[in-house]
């Protein structure tokens, strides 16, 4: 029976191990700094402006966080892979073309805040210039400056941060102060991106662009632009069938509970993809899936226990009455949360294997997984915040089944 039980411990500790050894972690710490200091920020101003005031600025962030996705059009994926000769003209071309499509986007938002044209106008400032330090940060990637890209991408929440802590003593008396604030910080960053990357940014003469990478880079940043879109979707939809106020609340459940899924997601995607693509045979592949998957749900599942239990009695002492986070919305956001953790390993193999024709069926996957979580979150938003959650949920349940179907033929390649 002891031998037992200390056959059970070893494999415990050995299990705790592999966690801690696994890249993702750290690189969870080193790419999500961003992510960190922006939820850092939000928090302080949920607390400064209250639930209406505070809802209004991260549904102004959310449109712009879908902007800088699908503005840089999927090229800066293709420039760190060096599908691209000559970066800055192509960055150029990039944001005039990407510049067209924020206006859907504004169009959009239009339907959800009522503001004033500057409100349109603090969107577009901040979708072009994120996506400009997207593309700068991407020319570093490609050539191996990952130190230097890391510092362009995170630049922008840290400056954020700091305005955040400053307007904590000095107060913000309004969401636009608090929005004015997030604009100069993107500015800011996209600023010294631009100033680090010109001495890497190799020739700057024109160079012709195939239809192929056209239709490889559409597909990319339907793909990311689809699954930002889904990320904010519950704010969307709450904006429109709720009020700010739920915004508030449903932004700052999503600022302490989804971050920390999402931020993990991202550094497991990170790592995987150049594994993935390392591999040599189908065996080796499904042997790397299926750890994935392991490490996945052994931090994820730990983290959902902790955060069901510390969330709760955070809010209720920090915020007091102000924000109302049941427990029904606190476990609808950890259930996506788990699901996304899937999906971003899912995700993140088929990025590695698949070719052109793939990526565009996983791109039009996407959509059709986003207007489902549209349709079904909205038909749910009677049932307040939690039912908006549960709807988008079916989305990632959705996107996570069409994506596990089509890595299946991948990992044969």
């Amino acid at each position: 029976m002891s031998e037992q039980k200390f056959d059970h411990t070893r494999g415990s500790i050995k299990t705790i191990r592999m966690l801690a050894a696994h890249p993702a972690l750290p690189t969870t710490l080193l790419i999500g700094g961003g992510g960190i200091a922006l939820a850092f920020a939000n928090i302080i101003y949920a607390k400064l402006l209250g639930a209406e005031d505070f809802g209004r600025l991260v549904l102004m962030q959310a449109i712009a966080f879908v902007a800088m996705g699908l503005l840089p059009l999927g090229f800066d994926m293709l420039i760190a892979r060096h599908e691209i000769e000559a970066p800055l003209p192509v960055i150029r071309l990039v944001l005039t073309i990407g510049a067209i499509l924020i206006a859907v986007v504004l169009s959009f938002s239009y339907w959800i805040l009522d503001v004033s044209p500057a409100v349109f106008l603090y969107i577009f400032i901040a979708g072009t210039a994120g996506a400009a330090t997207r593309l700068f940060a991407s020319i570093l990637q490609r050539e191996t400056m990952f130190l230097r890209s890391q510092f362009i991408s995170q630049a922008a929440p840290l400056i954020y941060l700091g305005f955040a802590i400053a307007h904590s003593f000095t107060g913000a008396s309004t969401w636009q102060s608090a929005a004015n604030t997030y604009i100069l910080s993107v500015l800011l960053g996209a600023l010294i991106g631009y100033q680090l990357v010109r001495d890497a940014a190799g020739p700057a003469i024109s160079a012709p662009i195939s239809s192929d990478l056209w239709y490889k880079a559409i597909a990319l940043a339907g793909i990311l632009a689809s699954l930002l879109l889904l990320n904010q979707m519950g704010l969307f939809i709450a904006a429109g069938a709720l009020g700010m106020r739920e915004v508030g609340a449903l932004g700052l459940a999503t600022t302490l509970i989804a971050s920390p899924f999402r931020l993990f997601s991202h550094g497991v995607g990170y790592t995987l993809v150049p594994r993935m693509a390392a591999c040599q045979n189908e065996t080796e592949r499904r042997k790397l899936l299926l750890h994935e998957f392991m490490v996945a749900m052994g931090v994820g599942v730990p983290g959902a226990i902790a955060l069901f239990l510390l969330v709760p009695p955070f809010v209720n002492y920090i915020f007091a009455d102000e924000y109302s986070i049941s427990m029904a919305l606190t476990v609808a956001l950890i259930a996506v949360g788990l699901i996304r953790l899937n999906t971003a390993v899912v995700s993140a193999a088929i990025n590695a294997l698949a070719g052109t024709k793939a990526l565009q069926v996983f791109n039009l996957t996407g959509w059709v997984s986003a207007v489902i979580a549209a349709g079904a979150a909205f038909l749910l938003s009677d049932y307040g915040a939690t039912g908006i959650v549960a709807g988008v949920s079916i989305g990632w349940v959705i996107r996570m089944m069409f994506a596990s179907i089509l890595i299946r033929k991948e990992l044969c390649r």
